[in-house]
């Protein structure tokens, strides 16, 4: 591109505007989108059990086990401690054939109370854990 120089004086100065770093920015930033938009819109799809509706009529014998919102734990209507607990898992899973493990937990009460029961029932070696379900 040529410039006539010849009618230019010394003071005048030449407005024009680079646009290579205003390209540079752009870019970089398309980039950046491109990268992180498929990151945020990711999704797994899971596919959560149901709640049956039909009560299921079973020859197997059945214990039922209840976590109470207070923290008190409840086997066949009597109140243990976490450590009867255990011992009752343990000789549940000494059993030839093992009674369904029937767990009745309030909504309120903290998942983890939940798991720490599931994790010490299969800690004892016990195969048949069942949560019973209420209709809303």
């Amino acid at each position: 591109m040529g410039f006539n120089t010849s009618s230019m004086t010394q003071d005048d100065t030449m407005a024009d505007i680079n646009v290579t770093p205003l390209v540079d920015v752009m870019l970089v930033l398309l980039i950046i989108f491109m990268i992180t938009v498929p990151v945020i819109t990711q999704s797994i799809n899971v596919e959560l059990p149901k709640a049956s509706l039909e009560k299921t009529d079973s020859l197997q014998s059945t214990v039922a086990f209840e976590l109470k919102p207070d923290g008190t734990y409840w086997w066949d209507q009597k109140q243990v401690s976490f450590d009867d607990v255990t011992k009752r898992f343990a000789e549940v899973a000494e059993l030839d054939t093992q009674p369904v493990i029937e767990l009745y937990a309030d909504g309120n009460i903290p998942y983890k109370n939940v798991v720490k029961i599931m994790a010490a029932a299969q800690k004892q070696g016990v195969t048949s854990l069942g949560f019973v379900t209420e209709l809303e």
